[in-house]
């Protein structure tokens, strides 16, 4: 189907909380967590090619055999940004553009990054002017919108974005933060824009609707890989930007599995709350229980003892 551009105008902070985990056993999940301590001062074509490296880093600490499998025939793949909290705590655009890369380089013929809303992804920075060639759209975009049948899973029911159903791969682009339901929002819970009622969705601290539309088969069967941009991080007072609760972690995070994802991103959330003085999740009632509920539902692993974290610098 015609792609449609939503606009045709106009170091190592994570590596000393980190203490990677080793267990003898082929079925653990692998997390990559990539540094690089000067990723901040860089702009343009410099940012872009460190974030490429950083990519291509963490997928040969994923194994590189396992993303070729994981990536196998898909010919078309489309990146979920999360861009509701504006420029300053959305996945970076050039990061986009280095995953656009490396997925092109991959053989994939046609990459897009989207979100929800037109307006978020241009306060967030993207734009139609993407240098590695990903187009740029939105489910609110014309002649985009959202599928005519409702597709369930468990408890949740829901329409589709387009640019979802047009492509026949998906990477979840989020960022390390904390969220006021749901204990913290990064690789699954940014799937809930996929949807058109998220709404919906967030009593009991989004358990287990996060678990479900990440469950569900249109987007399970698409989800090959999760990206977590870590450059800059928030440990409270998300989903919105708070400054006074960030830190720059200058990282990126990715894995296969994004249940193993999530439950590293909510270690470093932990470990940077309780250096700032605050409650753990679970004492604030936030815990992210959907992390279980998601595991029983063989989408991944939660249990940090059966997840290998590698780390790098860059």
């Amino acid at each position: 189907m015609k792609r449609r551009s939503f606009l045709a105008a106009g170091a190592g902070a994570i590596s000393s909380l980190l203490t990677p985990i080793s267990i003898s056993s082929e079925r653990r999940s692998v997390v990559a967590v990539i540094s690089h301590s000067g990723i901040s001062t860089l702009t343009g074509k410099q940012r872009i090619d460190a974030f490429h490296a950083m990519v291509k880093r963490g997928i040969s600490l994923l194994g590189t055999d396992a993303f070729s499998s994981a990536l196998h025939t898909r010919r078309s793949v489309s990146l979920k940004a999360n861009c509701l909290a504006g420029r300053p705590l959305s996945p970076d655009p050039e990061l986009a553009e280095a995953l656009g890369r490396v997925l092109t380089e991959a053989g994939v013929r046609d990459v897009s990054v989207w979100d929800r809303s037109q307006r978020e992804m241009i306060r967030a920075g993207y734009s139609a002017e993407m240098t590695s060639g990903i187009t740029c759209t939105a489910t609110d975009a014309r002649g985009v919108g959202y599928s005519r049948r409702i597709h369930e899973h468990g408890r949740v029911g829901s329409l589709l974005s387009n640019v979802l159903l047009e492509h026949d791969g998906l990477v979840s682009l989020g960022v390390l933060k904390d969220h006021d339901l749901s204990g913290i929002s990064c690789a699954m819970k940014n799937l809930f824009g996929v949807i058109h009622n998220p709404n919906k969705y967030h009593d009991d601290g989004c358990d287990p609707f996060v678990a479900h539309v990440t469950a569900m088969p249109a987007i399970r069967q698409r989800l090959f890989l999760s990206v977590v941009d870590a450059t800059v991080a928030q440990c409270h007072g998300g989903p919105a930007y708070s400054p006074a609760w960030t830190w720059n972690a200058e990282s990126i995070m990715l894995s296969l599995d994004p249940v193993a994802l999530d439950t590293v991103a909510l270690k470093l959330i932990e470990e940077q709350r309780a250096l700032k003085g605050l409650k753990q999740l679970a004492e604030e009632e936030r815990h992210p229980r959907w992390l279980e509920t998601a595991e029983s539902l063989g989408l991944g692993t939660a249990r940090l003892e059966r997840i290998d974290i590698r780390e790098d610098t860059i």
